[in-house]
């Protein structure tokens, strides 16, 4: 006699043990058909799970998964370990045509099918061939579950490692959410055996509702009913690592330890402190009160349903934890993340913060707030982060145990038109703050810019869908708002509304407080690709130079990195977890934070699927003045020769020299193109504070087809120069404004002045007039010989006739001429170049 109502496992002896009950499964148009089981170290021969005749799971004699449906049999590849629980499983859907077999919910092998499962008089087995005397079982068989409904993928992992709920079938005992959004389960769950209540000689059906007493699934010969030790769920007994058996309620039968392998939709109730090193993903995450889950080594935590968080999550160094679409936060406990600023007192970072502090709106999901002085704490020590000090003045400083960070840098800009400097907002950091915006800040210390200051986020990590609105027209600077780094494509995307391309402001020298001797700009990113700010490689006569641009932004966003946005029409800023991606700044060049020079670096090996492939050309543009400017073009299939939003960045600021794509009357730092032919022209134009000599080199071209061409035509001299063979391209421009006079383009016109490729270039020598000291200047960087020199103006009248047999770099020749057009005809040992010269 048995009385029992507890969590329980039957043992089948592999002789005579087995459990009956009437048939089930006849004509079924779709059925699902699950167990637990942990084999028994020895047993040999084939052994049937659960089933009838019409659909019945078995182990072979080498301990594979076979799956016999109608005439159809599936089997799997690979052995099934021996005292380790394992789930197995199978769909049949005669609706879809498919059948599919299942191991711990991963789907190993599937074929098609058609029509339904057969009529079968059988009856519903477990342990032994339905009707038939053979094969039994011999191990352990826990939690026999049978739909009349083919599950979906998702429903069939979200039920492997819980039990469902008494109260409704659509949920599961741990995670308390509708597995389903159809929710049928309650009427589809056919048969449910929890193997945990037992009147007499009968196993209670869960459907039936009331306990089964003298009618039901009847045990034979059973002696042996264990306590449940089935991971339903994974969960903690001891505090370490979480690759060690020791530190699991049942480790010894669960393959838990084996990290790199543990599935995606794992449930884990985290009762003890753990630290792993391992990527990990769950569908159900627990972290109970005063436990810390400490997350190493750079790597991802996933979760793609519900994370219930009342201890505290350290992602340490650029681990990141991201939660997907469907991922659902509880959270009263915290989570701490490490980014890295500049410790310069003079240097701002953009920044935004992965975490919250408050909801004053608990039902809107996305209407968190924080406070700078509520989420950011010193991460000298990131075991042990330590409290921030924000102190009045301009300076703050960075003493350990006593870091202070000067309250009057700590500014927002919120839906404000992009070019009102007075816009700006000073939050300091009791200052609320919407999650998603972002914020200025500067170092604490008298690092440079290249040297970086640890800090750590600490509170409850943002998820899910957040806005802010915006207005047409305005900009608005905001930030990756999540604890991994966020995909800009994706970000673009969803907000069409948006210009398309993100702007991040990098401060590189200046070391000054004083707004103009600031050195730094924004660097840009879209669709096409990113690239740096403006640098000023000159200094001014008064300042000092401390730096130059390097940033070139990339695809993903990292953690805590703050940029401006700007709105072609109203609506909302959105952020959600679709475009989260986890992309550490170590790993891949597809990942930068925007701050001082310094880069991180690490022996993890580049994701190749990260890898950009399309052709890319990038210019450097070299002012009179010092200034240097990169454009991008990307070929793009989806791009083309107008203004494509998402491929084109527009050009955001007026500095004094500068280079520039112009697009009809508009003008661009990136634009994106469709396949150039020999007729496609990209126009420059160039804005120069002074007259003087310029330099346009290519500076990077990734990817190029065959037979790929790529010239820059000077419009007014009406020659081209072969940016491939000779990547610099020197001439001499007028002070001002110089529009659409160069252009890059795929192919050379034959009726061209351009020498032949066997002669100097026309580009290899190049001549300014400077009125200041009225001579021509002549600059011959590669040493030619050059014999003699003679000008005319546009009369023809010749107003200069030198013989000069000189190869000097750098040749000064007295010159009085008046405003107006000229032409000069140099002579080499070898070769003829012609010059046209306007003196405006």
């Amino acid at each position: 006699p048995r009385d029992l109502d507890d969590s329980y496992t039957l043992f089948f002896d592999g002789r005579n043990d087995y459990v009956e009950y009437i048939n089930v499964i006849n004509g079924w148009a779709n059925a699902t058909l699950m167990a637990w089981i942990k084999i028994e170290p020895g047993a040999t021969g084939d052994r049937i799970v659960v089933g009838q005749n019409s659909f019945k799971i078995m182990v072979t004699n080498g301990d594979r998964l076979k799956v016999e449906t109608n005439s159809i049999t599936l089997e799997g590849d690979s052995a099934l370990p021996e005292n380790i629980w394992v789930h197995v499983g199978a769909t049949y859907s005669s609706a879809e045509g498919t059948f599919v077999i299942y191991v711990n919910g991963h789907p190993i092998k599937d074929t098609s099918v058609s029509g339904a499962l057969s009529s079968d008089t059988t009856s519903f087995t477990i342990g032994k061939t339905p009707n038939t005397d053979t094969n039994y079982f011999e191990g352990e068989i826990d939690e026999v579950r049978l739909f009349n409904e083919a599950l979906s993928e998702i429903s069939f992992q979200r039920m492997v490692y819980q039990e469902l709920s008494d109260t409704s079938f659509n949920q599961g005992a741990i995670v308390p959410l509708d597995i389903d959004a159809a929710n049928t389960f309650n009427t589809s769950l056919i048969r449910y055996f929890k193997m945990d209540t037992f009147k007499g000689d009968i196993v209670d059906d869960e459907t039936t509702g009331a306990v089964d007493i003298a009618t039901g699934a009847r045990l034979y010969n059973i002696k042996n009913i264990y306590f449940q030790t089935a991971p339903l769920p994974y969960e903690t007994k001891a505090t370490g690592i979480w690759g060690s058996k020791d530190n699991w309620l049942h480790g010894d039968v669960w393959d838990i330890d084996t990290e790199v392998t543990n599935q995606d939709w794992s449930i884990v109730h985290v009762k003890h402190s753990l630290t792993t090193s391992t990527r990990h993903a769950t569908v159900g995450l627990i972290v109970d009160a005063g436990v810390e889950l400490s997350i190493q080594n750079d790597v991802e935590l996933n979760n793609s349903w519900y994370l219930n968080l009342e201890g505290i999550i350290d992602l340490e160094g650029e681990s990141q934890l991201i939660q997907t679409e469907e991922s659902i936060l509880e959270a009263t406990g915290s989570i701490e993340r490490d980014q890295q600023g500049t410790e310069n007192l003079y240097t701002y970072n953009y920044w935004s913060s992965p975490v919250h502090t408050s909801n004053p709106n608990a039902d809107i999901d996305g209407d968190e707030t924080y406070t700078v002085a509520s989420v950011l704490r010193d991460g000298e020590d990131p075991d042990n982060p330590d409290s921030i000090s924000f102190v009045g003045g301009y300076d703050g400083s960075n003493t350990a145990g006593a870091v202070e960070i000067a309250n009057y840098w700590i500014w927002k800009f919120d839906n404000e038109s992009f070019d009102n400097y007075y816009a700006w907002e000073q939050t300091k950091s009791s200052g609320t703050l919407k999650v998603g915006a972002g914020y200025t800040m500067k170092g604490p210390g008298t690092g440079t810019v290249d040297t970086d200051k640890n800090y750590v986020f600490q509170g409850k990590p943002n998820n899910g869908t957040i806005k802010l609105p915006i207005t047409a027209g305005n900009a608005s600077l905001v930030g990756n708002p999540y604890t991994s780094a966020i995909d800009a494509h994706a970000f673009i995307t969803d907000n069409a509304h948006l210009d398309g391309t993100l702007y991040f402001w990098e401060h590189y020298g200046g070391n000054s407080h004083i707004l103009k001797n600031y050195e730094g700009g924004y660097a840009t990113y879209n669709y096409s690709g990113g690239v740096p700010t403006i640098a000023k490689a000159t200094p001014d006569a008064d300042v000092a130079q401390t730096g130059t641009s390097t940033k070139i932004p990339a695809r993903y966003v990292p953690v805590g990195q703050g940029f401006f946005v700007k709105a072609i029409s109203g609506g909302d800023i959105t952020f959600n977890n679709s475009q989260r991606q986890f992309v550490t700044e170590a790993s891949s060049s597809s990942s930068l934070f925007v701050r001082g020079t310094a880069k991180k670096t690490t022996t993890a090996t580049t994701d190749s699927s990260l890898e950009d492939l399309r052709t890319k050309l990038r210019l450097n543009y070299n002012s009179p003045d010092g200034y240097t400017r990169q454009l991008l073009t990307t070929i793009d299939e989806n791009a083309s020769m107008d203004i494509d939003r998402g491929y084109d960045a527009p050009l955001i600021e007026d500095n004094d020299e500068d280079m520039f794509w112009t697009i009809g009357e508009n003008n661009f730092v990136i634009q994106g193109i469709d396949e150039p032919t020999a007729s496609t022209t990209l126009p420059l134009s160039i804005k120069t504070k002074t007259a003087g000599e310029i330099s346009i080199n290519l500076a990077e071209l990734n990817y190029p087809t065959e037979g790929f061409e790529l010239y820059i035509k000077d419009n007014l001299t009406d020659t081209y120069h072969d940016l491939i063979t000779n990547a610099t391209f020197t001439t001499t421009v007028e002070q001002g404004f110089t529009a659409k006079r160069f252009e890059i383009v795929f192919a050379k016109l034959d009726n061209t002045l351009s020498i032949s490729d066997n002669e100097i270039t026309q580009d290899a020598v190049s001549m300014y007039y400077d009125s200041s000291d009225t001579a021509i200047h002549i600059t011959n960087p590669d040493n030619f010989s050059i014999e003699n020199i003679t000008g005319t103006n546009i009369l023809g009248q010749n107003v200069l006739s030198e013989v000069l047999n000189s190869s000097n770099k750098n040749i000064s020749l007295p010159a009085n001429l008046t405003l107006g057009v000229y032409i000069f005809t140099i002579q080499t040992d070898h070769s003829t170049i012609t010059k046209k010269m306007i003196i405006k």
